[in-house]
């Protein structure tokens, strides 16, 4: 049975209706998100346009905005630099998509418009090339998307040119791949960044570690070492330890709570500060302790929610600072998140699980306020697994030189102090006899030490116990007394004390004022001053220049 001519025509259009068919099914079957495989993906595409439409080379090009370059993947595989495209395909063809931002093709009716040593090189016949385009960083509307690159395939020798219905398949193929080449693009981009993230956080981590290590928290009080440091060096072997940790203002509780928490297991978790003394408001403290559910409700709540302490504390540890200024109500919902190690966020009922250890610091007795019924007992026993009592600094002078030491170096680099300043013997003796009890203890010690660094003249290369900047109290001046309207003229005369001046009489000023001719000149002779010799004339009704008027 032979076939006429429209026969033929038919066979070959659905021919390559189901070769069309076939390339999108297999596009729209690839999930190459579950591997983020930007370069797989690039040559899978280039590989399905040559399939398709049945050309000997299909490939995928990128043009590279700053360097104004272009890179491309063949259908095999192979990466191309740009002095390496047109080997294999028109460079030129790139271009004129580029600048045109529209799809390139030529038909038996179409004759190529372009001419390179590229085409005669591969005899190409027929280019196909439609524009690729990418994501816009900050999308505005009516702007166009920035040009990305393009998809391109040629035929050559003998081969039928590209029809209509291949540039609609590749149009299609390009609309589908671009949404997901551009995600990987963007994902790979964001693991990569955030691989570097993570390595500066390690850094961070290894350095901060060494700064509040526990075995750099080295003291010369043999009693703050084996009462204070040796129990939690104990501790810290263990995975999780609740500890609280209590002593006066500024004796440097939160340093030893982030040195314990980069001594324990948990050193690669966070460590997260909920500082109850800085928040008045119980359900401010509570949002800050819980966080917000999305879209919770409450006034100032973000739409999307936002995680509280506990929630960031995941896998490290929670510091509370001022645990004594914790309202009765959230006393209850920590105690409720140390047992069940479980808690809701404001404005939802689902129960969010986390794995934390629980360090608290306070300057206040607990037990009595325990005994006033300010503070839940149970909660008290949950906390205090280990409790650290930290003393005044005072109470450890022989710690004192190497701490002051420590804070002068660190004051050089903050301040960038060069030549750096040293402590003499004179200003560590200083500072051994000082109250640090009533001076704000480690921090006022630090501060003082900062103060006087910053305050040192530029040459100074010591500073001695002069050199020292304490932070002290300026009384205010007492208001002056209000002036007495009993004139005492049998008020005896104080030694040192000016004598009371008498005022010249009537017949005086008259006298000088027409000797002068003017009221200044009389009062300057007179050694008063203008207002004094108008208020004495103004007595007796007269004037500068009625006493002039009269002498005339």
């Amino acid at each position: 049975m032979s076939l006429s001519w429209n026969d033929l025509q038919d066979l070959q259009r659905l021919e390559t209706s189901e070769r069309h068919l076939r390339a999108i099914q297999r596009l729209l079957r690839c999930d190459y998100l579950n591997h983020a495989e930007w370069a797989s993906a690039a040559r899978d595409v280039a590989a399905m346009v040559a399939d398709a439409l049945n050309a000997p080379l299909a490939l995928l090009a990128l043009y590279r905005q700053p360097a104004n370059s272009w890179t491309a993947c063949l259908s095999s595989g192979i990466w191309l630099a740009d002095d390496e495209i047109s080997a294999h395909a028109s460079r030129s063809a790139l271009e004129l998509v580029r600048c045109r931002r529209e799809p390139l093709l030529n038909t038996a009716e179409m004759p190529l418009e372009i001419s390179s040593d590229s085409i005669v090189r591969h005899r190409v016949r027929s280019i196909l090339a439609v524009p690729f385009y990418g994501l816009r960083s900050t999308p505005r509307p009516g702007e166009e998307r920035p040009f990305a690159g393009c998809l391109y395939a040629h035929r050559d020798g003998d081969d039928a040119p590209f029809t209509d219905a291949d540039v609609a398949l590749v149009l299609d193929i390009t609309e589908i791949a671009q949404r997901t080449l551009n995600a990987l693009r963007a994902l790979e981009q964001t693991e990569q960044d955030l691989a570097e993230v993570r390595q500066e956080v390690a850094e961070l981590r290894r350095v901060t570690a060494g700064e509040y290590s526990l075995g750099n928290l080295t003291s010369r009080d043999r009693w703050f070492d084996d009462a204070v440091l040796a129990p939690l060096r104990r501790a810290a072997r263990a995975d999780r330890v609740n500890v609280l940790i209590t002593g006066p203002t500024g004796a440097g509780k939160t340093h030893l709570a982030r040195a314990y928490h980069y001594a324990c297991p948990r050193r690669e978790g966070p460590f997260v500060v909920l500082d109850c003394a800085q928040v008045t408001s119980s359900e401010t403290l509570a949002a800050e302790l819980f966080g917000y559910a999305p879209h919770s409700g409450f006034a100032n709540a973000p739409a999307r929610g936002r995680a509280g302490a506990a929630r960031c504390a995941h896998g490290g540890t929670l510091f509370i600072d001022e645990v004594g200024a914790l309202p009765a109500p959230l006393q209850q919902r920590l105690l409720q998140l140390i047992q069940t190690g479980c808690f809701c966020a404001l404005g939802d009922s689902t129960p969010i699980e986390v794995d934390m250890q629980i360090l608290a610091a306070t300057n206040e007795d607990l037990p009595a306020r325990i005994a006033a019924g300010t503070f839940r007992e149970d909660l008290y026993w949950r906390l205090s697994e280990i409790v650290v009592r930290m003393p005044s600094l005072s109470s450890r002078p022989a710690d004192i030189e190497p701490l002051a030491t420590g804070f002068a170096a660190a004051a050089c680099a903050r301040f960038n102090r060069r030549p750096a300043v040293r402590l003499d013997a004179s200003a560590i003796r200083r500072l051994t006899l000082v109250n640090w009890s009533v001076a704000g203890n480690l921090r006022g010690l630090m501060h003082t030490i900062n103060r006087s660094v910053l305050l040192a003249p530029p040459e100074s290369s010591a500073l001695s116990a002069e050199d020292l900047h304490f932070e002290e109290v300026i009384p205010r001046p007492e208001p002056p007394a209000a002036p007495s309207l009993v004139v005492e003229p049998q008020r005896p005369r104080v030694q040192g004390r000016r004598p009371r001046r008498t005022l010249p009489d009537l017949q005086a000023i008259v006298a000088a004022i027409r000797a002068c001719g003017s009221g200044t000149d009389a009062a300057q002779k007179l050694g008063i001053s203008r207002d004094c010799l108008i208020w004495q004339l103004r007595k007796s009704q007269l004037t500068i220049a009625g006493v002039l008027r009269q002498e005339e």
